[in-house]
């Protein structure tokens, strides 16, 4: 009598197996990277997050205020001022005010206003190629 318990386990661990060297193996041809470098920790879904989410939330970041930046500087000149084009939109009053709590010995301010312009956008996408290329 054959335990199906322990051969599904068995089979399950290797698949298990078979699909990290698989990955290791996609890994090293598409990144670069040596197998022996690559640990377990850095599979995740067929990826390897060999960069930092942080430096790629600092660059996206970046990107935007550059971008956002060299719209407000184009704003005059007649034929690049379509890249100041934009939505402004936020949580607050309507005049541009903030919203308001009073607790008599504490005030607190809440706001937020975002503007997205064009070349915001092709700042955030100058970023992102940046980002992937290096």
């Amino acid at each position: 009598m054959v335990d199906n318990h322990s051969d599904s386990g068995f089979l399950k661990s290797y698949l298990i197996f078979v699909y990290k060297l698989v990955l290791m193996w996609y890994n090293k041809m598409r990144y670069g990277i040596s197998c022996r470098r690559l640990r377990t920790e850095e599979i995740r879904m067929g990826r390897v997050f060999n960069k930092n989410t942080w430096a790629f939330f600092l660059i996206v970041l970046s990107g935007i205020v550059l971008g956002g930046f060299f719209g407000y500087l184009a704003r005059n000149i007649s034929w690049l001022s379509w890249l100041n084009y934009g939505q402004e939109f936020g949580i607050g009053a309507a005049n541009g005010g903030a919203l308001r709590l009073d607790l008599g010995v504490l005030v607190i301010q809440f706001g937020l206003s975002i503007k997205i312009t064009i070349a915001s956008i092709i700042g955030i996408i100058v970023a992102i190629f940046i980002y992937r290329r290096f």
